[in-house]
């Protein structure tokens, strides 16, 4: 999974934090606004995982 969200995070970080940064004009909260999306999914990801042991 770590794998799998790193190549995520190269492919899009930037793209998602332009976005991120349009809504908010702060680049520091539009970061913020991505760490917290991306603790949020990892954090959806393995709870889905225990579901399924």
């Amino acid at each position: 999974m770590q794998n799998h969200l790193k190549e995520v995070i190269d492919l899009y970080g930037d793209y998602l934090l332009r976005i991120a940064y349009t809504y908010v004009k702060d680049k520091r909260i539009a970061e913020e606004i991505l760490r917290m999306s991306f603790l949020l999914i990892i954090g959806s990801k393995m709870s889905i995982g225990r579901k399924h042991l």
